[in-house]
């Protein structure tokens, strides 16, 4: 894509942020000026939230940094468990993801086995690699970063066949066009 423009901000900053973007929180990232803005979202944060939110009308280049639905991270958290050997671990994991509160609970599991935590964080990363790759796509913008070109190589090998990224590619208003010139 020859009019893509170099991002604003420091790819590990911006990485970050899309990685720990939730339903929970206020998260977007000024692509002009590289800006970020991120808060948890709760009523003793709202009176910080109005006044950024009145910022989006006043300023040019933000936008709110696509999450991961609750339903496609259970989704992800359930195939992490699932692609693990057996033993107590899986096991502690699935019955987590199996009660009240499944996100706290595999956090919980996560806190108590290391390793198994610096695996999911590798899962976690790629995913929000892809994410952050889907986004600057739609936006023709670019990071020149090792990172960023592999999670977009991943990401246009894998268009037809994943319906994830499909659906990703979609709510950020990235054309098929795009991905097929």
């Amino acid at each position: 894509m020859a009019d893509e423009q170099r991002a604003v901000g420091l790819w590990d900053d911006v990485h970050t942020l899309f990685r720990d973007a939730s339903p929970m929180t206020c998260s977007h990232w000024n692509t002009e000026t590289g800006e970020m803005f991120k808060v948890r979202s709760s009523r003793r944060q709202r009176a910080i939230v109005e006044a950024f939110e009145a910022r989006l009308f006043e300023e040019e280049g933000w936008h709110e940094v696509p999450f991961l639905e609750s339903d496609d991270e259970f989704a992800l958290m359930g195939d992490f468990a699932r692609e693990l050997g057996r033993g107590k671990g899986r096991s502690e994991l699935l019955a987590a993801l199996d009660g009240d509160k499944p996100f706290r609970r595999f956090r919980n599991v996560l806190k108590k086995r290391p390793g198994m935590a610096r695996r999911w964080r590798k899962v976690a990363n790629e995913e929000a690699s892809v994410r952050l790759a889907i986004f600057c796509l739609g936006q023709e913008l670019s990071f020149d970063h090792p990172e960023f070109a592999e999670a977009v190589s991943l990401v246009r090998a894998e268009w037809e066949s994943s319906e994830r990224a499909e659906g990703l590619i979609v709510t950020s208003g990235l054309s098929l066009s795009k991905w097929t010139n």
